[in-house]
């Protein structure tokens, strides 16, 4: 038998939204589903910067950037919590990520806080194909070349894709560029 405390977390539980539940209700009824507040990069920074500097959030900022939290995944949070709000569009979200970036900088640099910012090298990497076809397809590895692809040309791993199914080769046509492919250069 269930104690109180069990039902109440069952009960919460159930109590969440059933799956396309959000899909039933009327259009705009979501913040981010009506027109953005700011539609220009520039006003949302001005937006950012204001309320950075108000209600003590550039300490706040300066302490999560202390306690190793990464530059930039604060800027993220914070373009995406205005994209969420309705303040501004996706896109604009990513075009003002950089400038996130370089004010929260900025905030650190008056703190004194040595922020941690991630180089590339700790980017995640895919992982191997072959490593997901032992796991998932493990008849498949023999069908696999035995170079790694990102060592092949693209000329050579077109060929290889073929070659695994069943056709024949065949060459790539010569790239012609974006101005090509816009006058009819095609193939």
């Amino acid at each position: 038998m269930m104690d109180e405390e069990e039902q109440k977390l069952v009960l919460q539980g159930l109590d969440a939204p059933i799956p396309g539940e959000s899909l039933t209700g009327p259009p705009g009824g979501q913040p981010w589903e009506k027109p953005a507040q700011f539609s220009k990069p520039e006003e949302a920074l001005d937006f950012i910067v204001g309320r950075l500097e108000s209600k003590g959030n550039a300490e706040k900022a300066a302490i999560f950037m202390d306690s190793g939290v990464p530059v930039e995944d604060i800027a993220q949070v914070v373009a995406f919590n205005g994209f969420v709000e309705g303040r501004w569009t996706p896109d604009v979200s990513e075009l003002i990520k950089p400038a996130i970036i370089v004010r929260l900088l900025h905030i650190a640099m008056k703190a004194g806080v040595e922020p941690y910012i991630r180089s590339q090298e700790e980017e995640e990497e895919l992982p191997d194909t072959r490593e997901i076809r032992k796991m998932y397809n493990p008849e498949s590895i023999g069908e696999l070349p035995n170079t790694p692809v990102e060592d092949l040309p693209q000329e050579e791993m077109m060929a290889e894709a073929t070659v695994m199914q069943g056709e024949a080769p065949q060459e790539a046509p010569a790239s012609t560029g974006f101005m090509g492919m816009a006058s009819g250069g095609m193939g």
